[in-house]
């Protein structure tokens, strides 16, 4: 059994400042000055849109795949007005949900209020979009003497 030999002050010291800075709440009595940090506020990331956001972004390519096979398959059948207005459409809504799902992760994961702001903004849209014609009253059948 090998006798117990103390490291060199000098070594000790040392090896207290280095695991000092790696292990920040470990201080011992040999690491010298105590630095105290101020504690880091509670990431307040939303787990339910998180797991959303995940989810769209896993199945946004396949969307988009079906819908430009499907477009690829019914555009030469169409008039040229609405080639333009399927392609354009699809462009529009391809960019807006690769833009949607980049401000939700950051909004969401970096806690940034303005881009989860666009991240709604974006997601509202189309749904007040497609909720408008139906709730005016000039949309209501009328009943016909």
């Amino acid at each position: 059994m090998a006798a117990h030999t103390p490291l060199p002050p000098n070594l000790r010291r040392g090896l207290a400042v280095f695991s000092g800075s790696l292990f920040i709440n470990n201080k011992t009595r040999d690491s010298g000055a105590a630095h105290t940090y101020p504690p880091a506020p509670a990431a307040l990331a939303s787990l339910p849109l998180q797991m959303m956001l995940y989810f769209n972004a896993c199945y946004f390519p396949a969307w988009c795949l079906a819908e430009g096979l499907m477009l690829q398959l019914k555009y030469h059948l169409l008039p040229w007005h609405y080639q333009f207005l399927l392609v354009t459409a699809f462009l529009i809504l391809s960019l807006a949900e690769g833009s949607r799902l980049y401000l939700g992760y950051v909004g969401n994961l970096q806690e940034k209020v303005p881009e989860l702001a666009g991240f709604l903004l974006c997601w509202r849209q189309p749904c007040t979009a497609c909720s408008w014609p139906s709730s005016s009253p000039r949309s209501q059948p009328r009943s016909w003497r």
